[in-house]
């Protein structure tokens, strides 16, 4: 403020003072002379409101007894009187958030994780999960890791009538989608060769599989080079890398059945773990997820022998335990679950080593399933069990079927709460969840 606006407020306030005392004067004068002064009160200068206003907030500061309000405390006849309970604000419902939700079939939903999904038509859903106590998530996504070697040919037609006993029925879940990688490794210092143990051929960094998901696209390339092995891959295959289970290819043959083709070269190395912990870190480098996001994995892994298939000691010593993949898995991935199961050896059935039974290990660690094999006339069984175990959520994660605007509600068993953390663009998780109670959650929102 300038000089001459200090002395202007000044030179104001000076004259506004004279004019009250000259009030004053008046009405003692009158007061003493019993006569009624008609005075009305005089109008607050603007200058001067804001020092009124200052004084009131001062007063309200210091004066700590509750302010009652028709908007914040319901007025009663007795203050004294307790409030009934019909009195009482009461909580929303699902059912009164939104009422007229129209449920959409199960079947045309290919995203989420939620069991039912309501929509009111004008751009707001309601979606109902269950967590817990074996309760199954529909999103669920199927890797099968392949040993691709020339020992594990012998099981080649049970692996076959196994996997196809998957696309004929209809024991996955809803929106369960496949996937098919090899047990090849990769050099530490390039993801893009394959590495330490492997027998090299002429073609073999571009086979299907390798540290990536067999695709249509991937066998086309394949094919097309000067290798021995490329017609083992006569089914041309799936464009998209993840199916579901009974998707086709357009020649009319079943996307899994091409993708579990295999060149069956004498390798040299099957280090399945380690296949899989390298293609986690591919795909980071890459900045893309290895999974879509809320759904329960699985990991299979489909051999004769345990990593690494081979006597090298520095293989041997680097199988990363189930808490590292685990870790490692999850930094990239919004995931509701991770289970690794075994269809490998407990005793030897073909001409490789057991390796410290380390698809075991971590098949236990996990809670997946493990089976022998050689000891097995077909596959159809382990397969169906493994796909009863499969689906149960982990982590109490739950991704919604639309990119959402805004989270109006969420409920646990018909409760309302506050305390949830978003983990990905469509997920939200909700802590202390006991995982041994069936436990039912409802989310409202509204989305563009």
């Amino acid at each position: 403020m300038t000089f001459k606006a200090i002395h202007a407020t000044h030179r104001r306030d000076k004259h506004y003072l004279l004019l009250i005392l000259y009030s004053a004067f008046l009405l003692l004068t009158a007061a003493a002379c019993g006569q009624e002064t008609g005075f009305t009160e005089l109008p607050v200068p603007v200058a001067a409101q804001g020092s009124q206003a200052d004084a009131s907030a001062d007063k309200n500061e210091l004066d700590t007894s509750p302010q009652s309000t028709d908007e914040t405390i319901p007025q009663t006849a007795d203050d004294d009187e307790e409030l009934s309970p019909n009195d009482q604000p009461q909580a929303k419902t699902p059912d009164q958030l939104l009422p007229d939700g129209i449920e959409i079939n199960p079947e045309d939903l290919t995203e989420g994780s939620a069991d039912e999904v309501f929509d009111d038509l004008q751009n707001r859903r309601r979606e109902r999960f269950s967590f817990g106590d074996d309760t199954r998530s529909p999103l669920v996504d199927y890797l099968f890791v392949l040993d691709n070697s020339c020992s594990v040919d012998p099981l080649g037609a049970k692996l076959s009538s196994g996997f196809l006993s998957l696309v004929g029925s209809e024991r996955l879940p809803q929106r369960s989608k496949l996937a098919v990688m090899s047990t090849m490794i990769a050099d530490d210092n390039n993801l893009y060769t394959t590495g330490l143990g492997i027998n090299r051929y002429n073609g073999i960094d571009a086979e299907p599989g390798f540290l990536d998901f067999v695709n249509r696209d991937a066998i086309a390339n394949y094919r097309g080079l000067d290798t021995d092995y490329r017609d083992e891959w006569m089914l041309a295959g799936c464009e998209q890398s993840w199916f579901a289970p009974g998707d086709r290819a357009p020649e009319g043959h079943y996307c899994l059945e091409a993708a579990t083709q295999s060149s069956n070269s004498c390798l040299g190395a099957e280090a399945g773990i380690q296949a899989f912990e390298q293609l986690l870190l591919k795909k980071q480098l890459e900045n893309t997820s290895s999974f879509r996001e809320g759904a329960v994995v699985n990991v299979i892994f489909v051999s004769d022998t345990h990593d690494p298939g081979t006597d090298i000691d520095s293989l041997k010593e680097s199988i990363p335990a189930y808490e590292e993949l685990y870790d490692l898995a999850f930094s990239s991935n919004v995931m509701g679950g991770l289970r690794f199961h075994s269809l490998a050896p407990s005793s030897p059935c073909t001409t490789e080593g057991l390796h410290d039974l380390s698809y075991y290990k971590l098949s236990d660690a996990s809670g997946g399933l493990k089976t022998d094999p050689c000891n097995l006339t077909d596959y159809q069984d382990f397969l169906a069990d493994m796909v009863e175990v499969s689906a149960s959520p982990i982590e109490p994660r739950f991704t919604l079927s639309r990119l959402p605007n805004q989270i109006e509600a969420v409920f646990v068993n018909d409760t309302e709460i506050k305390e949830y953390e978003w983990v990905g663009p469509k997920t939200i998780s909700i802590p202390n969840l006991d995982p041994e109670q069936i436990a039912s959650i409802e989310v409202i929102y509204s989305y563009n």
